[in-house]
């Protein structure tokens, strides 16, 4: 018969799941830089840059949003695909979601 966990288990273990993801998109986003992709403005690394696949359509899109510990890696390992993404502030962010509708 399986284990049954306690509240408490499930959300420290939610909680360090939740951590690992942030501190590896952190990451990925210092190796891009503190600077918008668009218009340029400097950041600092904690601010809210996002961290957008240029191509809407890219494979590894999907598997960044459940994994940002493959796009980290491959990141540091293939300098080719840092020109796949972005990083936008959240001005260039609302200005680029208005232009697509």
């Amino acid at each position: 018969m399986a284990k049954l966990h306690t509240k408490e288990e499930l959300r420290s273990f939610y909680l360090y799941l939740r951590s690992r993801r942030l501190d590896y998109q952190r990451k990925a986003r210092k190796i891009l830089g503190d600077a918008c992709s668009r218009c340029g403005c400097p950041h600092s690394p904690d601010s809210a840059l996002k961290l957008r696949f240029v191509a809407f359509d890219d494979p590894l899109r999907l598997k960044y949003k459940t994994n940002p510990v493959t796009l980290h890696r491959r990141l540091c390992r293939e300098p080719d695909l840092r020109d796949r993404v972005e990083l936008i502030c959240p001005i260039c962010s609302i200005k680029g979601d208005s232009q697509l509708g």
